[in-house]
């Protein structure tokens, strides 16, 4: 069974940051961006620190194939995909080769790259259902 982890390093009043690695590699796969904590309000927070399972989904709004990070208590259409900032998500995670931290591109904290990442992630995930995910504040 594949095992992701987040390890969420970055917290502002804008977003939540952090670094995805596939459990058993050494180094990280990329980086992440959520919204910031707002108690798990559905569309406008980071889900809670916790392990979850993540399914492949069809996702009728992007044309193509995702993984949604199911059980979140209260939440659902949790999804991982691409984008640069917290105006990209509803509650989801984005990924990232690369991330900003210091607002220089967007004028908030943003993940770069977004795209390449996803296609690396969904490569490194072709022929796989599902996955656990551990979502780690450090």
């Amino acid at each position: 069974m594949i095992h992701c982890v987040i390890l969420r390093d970055i917290r502002t009043g804008e977003a939540t940051l952090g670094r995805l690695r596939f459990e058993g590699d050494t180094e990280d796969f990329c980086y992440t961006l959520e919204e910031p904590w707002k108690d798990n309000r559905t569309y406008i927070s980071c889900i809670p620190a916790g392990r979850y399972r993540c399914r492949r989904r069809w996702s009728s709004r992007f044309g193509r194939e995702l993984f949604e990070v199911s059980d979140v208590p209260g939440r659902t259409a949790i999804l991982i995909h691409a984008g640069n900032t917290t105006d990209d998500i509803e509650g989801c995670v984005l990924l990232g080769e690369s991330r900003d931290v210091g607002n220089r591109y967007f004028g908030k904290p943003a993940v770069l790259e977004s795209r390449s990442a996803m296609g690396r992630f969904m490569e490194r995930l072709d022929g796989v259902d599902a996955f656990d995910l551990t979502v780690e504040e450090v």
